[in-house]
């Protein structure tokens, strides 16, 4: 019996990720067992409240910053909406996020569903603006994760690792800002609109693109805005610092003291690793990046435990509690909008 070539490479892609969560969880126990519960109740009974309502400040700000993210792009299109809408869509959308193993994909649906009044666009186009919010994340979120290498690789002088985060960084820097002198024109966003249009040619019978058509048109139109790119380029950057200073100031809490910047690597290397293994909100894989990686730098392990355990339960704690609420509120209020026609 022949087997096809995808019908492959999806058993091979699910080996390894089983593989990678089998180790995840192996890592994550070894850590957990390492530390003392008593120790553990102590620290959080005498922890700084003070600090600590420091770092959920900086990650409802961090939310705050999110929500105005997604809304440039809305606007950009022409397309209203307010915060009282929107960022009850995208606590919803986190929440989903944080159940459901889809990259984003179903959190990106609800609030394609819920963040623009229905009479003034149909859900294939609210995606777009979504589509181009996540994909601005992942250009920050990959370039710090390519620093991030490169800083991790020069402190534990593996050179090798550090010439290859390195130049990847730096071709993608020079993607981003070169120009030839031929005039023509080219970036990041050149190169994305190209791989996009090259999908909106594609048949209407494909079923990648069937149903998003109009998506990709939005997706498409929204990189043409250079203002509207960099700006959001430079709130995706703030959003990183600010979980990155929440981690800070709950060590401060904990009374751990660590160099700013080795917060700024647990963050993009954590994020990272839970990115590709593929939970639900990245569960597990965030948790052992960070405490790898704040290890490997030179942490207390149990330090480098216990703060990213409440660093987590925290980020859990809110988009549990806000989530629900907000995905109850869309679904309750905005479920039976009318709809206009399919714009898809």
């Amino acid at each position: 019996m022949v087997v096809s070539r995808s019908r492959r490479g999806t058993a091979l892609g699910w080996f390894v990720r089983c593989g990678l969560i089998l180790l995840v969880v192996l890592l994550t126990v070894r850590l957990l067992g390492g530390v003392d519960s008593s120790d553990l109740e102590g620290r959080i009974n005498d922890l700084g409240w003070g600090m600590l309502s420091l770092a959920v400040g900086a990650l409802l700000v961090r939310l705050a910053l999110w929500d105005w993210r997604w809304r440039r792009g809305i606007a950009a299109f022409h397309l209203e909406t307010t915060m009282t809408r929107t960022l009850p869509a995208l606590l919803g959308g986190m929440l989903v996020n944080h159940v459901t193993p889809t990259a984003r994909l179903a959190g990106g649906l609800f609030r394609a569903r819920h963040g623009v009044p229905r009479s003034q666009a149909g859900a294939s186009t609210v995606l777009g603006t979504v589509l181009f919010d996540q994909l601005l994340h992942q250009v920050v979120s990959i370039s710090a994760t390519m620093l991030a290498l490169a800083v991790m690789a020069a402190v534990l002088r593996r050179w090798v690792l550090f010439s290859v985060a390195l130049g990847v960084l730096l071709v993608a820097v020079v993607v981003v800002v070169w120009r030839p002198r031929s005039g023509r024109r080219t970036g990041v966003g050149v190169l994305i609109r190209g791989l996009v249009d090259r999908i909106g040619r594609r048949p209407r019978g494909s079923r990648l693109v069937e149903g998003g058509r109009q998506s990709i048109r939005v997706l498409r139109q929204l990189l043409k805005r250079r203002r509207l790119v960099v700006g959001n380029l430079m709130l995706a950057v703030s959003m990183v610092l600010l979980l990155a200073g929440s981690v800070e100031w709950i060590a401060a809490a904990l009374a751990v003291s660590w160099p700013w910047w080795w917060c700024i690597l647990a963050v993009a290397l954590g994020t990272t690793a839970g990115g590709l293994l593929g939970t639900p909100g990245g569960v597990g894989g965030v948790e052992a990046g960070m405490v790898l990686t704040l290890t490997l730098l030179g942490a207390i392990e149990a330090d480098a435990v216990v703060v990213t355990v409440l660093f987590r339960g925290v980020h859990y704690a809110l988009v549990i509690g806000l989530g629900l609420g907000s995905l109850l509120l869309c679904e309750w209020r905005y479920e039976g909008e009318p709809s206009p026609s399919p714009d898809a």
